[in-house]
């Protein structure tokens, strides 16, 4: 049996997804992924404090997390007894050069996902060097830079295919961040509720005065596991997508959830246009001209051609990132 070594955040516990969707397909599977940060000592703690407060300087404890994971990774690594057929690694700003040099030695094929844009983390320009392939979800990141990097795409976890008959409970759907976007959120949301639609919004941040008036609003005390979002997506009929439009252009993982899963969807992502699987009737784009949205909500969802769904599966994906028969080509630069 084949085995994968995947390093990545812990963010949101999405680490267990893709480790679950790995071996769904017959592999092995190590996962690295950064454990919670701990004061070594009380001493890092009072320097830490000294350095905010007073210097005004917080980069002393993100050097203190940065060396704590690093030491942990290694550590880590040291116990792994076998060389590896495939590494993945999502990310890879995330790890130190170090600890990118003892991976490479356990890897027969190495290879990098940077789902977020690399002007947000220059930093990941370091690591490009110690890949076979490096790929990217921003095309802009490879106008942006000198190097070679694949354009790939997002994708969504085909493992979880049953969970996505249950119950529709909400009309509409959206989870995330409070930030710029939520402007337009709330714009989005204040048209579909004005159509009687059952909203679910989750932000996660605290209550804010200025939103008290938008029932829709739940507010997250500690995050949802990627799982736990999964599970309420499945009983959702309509899932809003926001694009970060200062940030980059690549098309979040809801635009894969709603390929994957019969979703419709709301994206202020243009972008989406140019997708084999954009069909107006199951995506629609919220703009100035938005007529039809009423229209929209009240249609049924058209089935997109199953060889376009699979395409966008993790397993799919993973195939075509490491070169793995069969798989199909995902769309590229």
């Amino acid at each position: 049996m084949k085995n994968v070594l995947v390093l990545m955040t812990a963010d949101v516990r999405i680490c267990d997804c893709v480790e679950e969707n790995i071996k769904s397909n017959k592999y092995e599977v190590v996962v690295l992924a950064n454990s919670s940060f701990k004061y070594k000592s009380i001493k890092d703690r009072i320097v830490n404090f000294y350095k905010k407060i007073v210097k005004k300087d917080k980069s002393y404890k993100r050097q203190l997390i940065r060396a704590y994971e690093e030491n942990q990774n290694l550590f880590f690594l040291e116990q792994q007894q076998t060389i590896f057929d495939y590494t993945l690694v999502i990310r890879p700003d995330k790890f130190s050069l170090k600890v990118l040099e003892a991976v490479k030695i356990k890897s027969k094929k190495m290879i990098a996902y940077q789902w977020d844009g690399m002007s947000r983390f220059p930093e990941v320009t370091e690591t490009i060097d110690f890949f076979d392939e490096f790929y990217v979800f921003d095309k802009n990141d490879i106008e942006s830079n000198s190097k070679k990097l694949t354009y790939t795409t997002n994708f969504y976890f085909d493992c979880y295919n049953n969970l996505f008959k249950n119950e529709i409970i909400y009309d509409v759907y959206f989870i995330g961040s409070y930030d710029s976007r939520t402007q337009d959120l709330l714009r989005i949301c204040s048209e579909l509720e004005s159509m009687g639609l059952k909203i679910n919004v989750l932000l996660a941040t605290s209550p804010k005065k200025h939103l008290k008036k938008y029932k829709f609003i739940t507010y997250l005390k500690k995050s949802l596991t990627y799982y736990e979002n999964l599970e309420i997506l499945s009983r959702s009929k309509i899932i809003i997508d926001l694009a970060h439009k200062d940030l980059h252009t690549g098309l979040s993982f809801r635009a894969f959830e709603s390929v994957g899963y019969d979703k419709k969807m709301i994206t202020t992502n243009k972008t989406i246009k140019s997708m084999d699987f954009y069909n107006p009737q199951n995506i629609f784009v919220f703009d100035d001209d938005r007529t039809d949205l009423i229209e929209f909500v009240k249609s049924d969802y058209i089935s997109i051609p199953e060889t376009i769904k699979n395409k966008y599966s993790f397993s799919n994906w993973f195939n075509y990132m490491f070169k793995i028969e069969p798989f199909e080509n995902i769309k590229t630069y």
